[in-house]
């Protein structure tokens, strides 16, 4: 079976070309927020998007391509929230303190675009998307790790890299499964409290 194709075809360089890829995707987003999966189809892509189907080809060689740069787009916005709030943290008790913040910002993230997410999470099922999550994942837990080093002294080692990758593997899947759930305000705040500790005690536990 021939693998799959998930890269671009063509890099949008000029702004006619970025305005054509951000209607392609935003019309990919409204399909799956409105049908799901199921309704995804490069000819009710191009017919949202007000596009031919050549240009939707043009730039993207399948439907499966253009899932994949909603995912990378969807789990990029969440990293670079990440990023954001830790590039604020001075020291330890802003850490723990910004710990919080970023649960709640995953949280009402994943929330606001869970319709999105699940489509997406059903395409990772796929495998060629599974990949790519592990491997930003990996990233992602490689940066924190280098950040408790310089903020903690925390060793960089094997053992607490696997512990950094279960912690935000962790953290990930109760995130998406809160969003998923009708849950009351009170509920949420217990939840993420709840996190936050499994947080502190993991990184209390790191070996320095």
């Amino acid at each position: 079976m021939e693998k799959m194709k998930l890269n671009p075809r063509k890099e949008a360089k000029q702004k006619r070309s970025r305005e054509t890829v951000r209607a392609i995707l935003e019309a990919a987003t409204h399909i799956l927020n409105t049908k799901g999966a199921a309704g995804l189809t490069t000819n009710h892509i191009a017919k949202k998007a007000g596009v031919s189907i050549g240009s939707v080809y043009q730039y993207f060689p399948n439907k499966d391509s253009i899932t994949s740069r909603l995912f990378e787009d969807f789990i990029d916005e969440q990293g670079r929230l990440v990023f954001s709030v830790l590039s604020e943290v001075e020291n330890v008790e802003s850490l723990y303190e910004n710990i919080r913040v970023i649960l709640k910002e995953l949280y009402r993230y994943r929330t606001e675009e869970i319709i999105v997410a699940r489509a997406i999470a059903h395409e990772i099922s796929k495998g060629q998307f599974h990949r790519k999550l592990m491997q930003i994942k990996r990233e992602l837990s490689k940066y924190i790790l280098s950040f408790l080093n310089e903020l903690f002294d925390v060793q960089i080692n094997s053992m607490n890299q696997i512990k950094v990758d279960l912690m935000v593997d962790g953290m990930d899947n109760m995130i998406f499964y809160m969003a998923e759930k009708e849950m009351t305000e009170q509920e949420v705040e217990e939840s993420i409290s709840f996190m936050f500790r499994i947080l502190k005690n993991g990184i209390n536990e790191l070996e320095k």
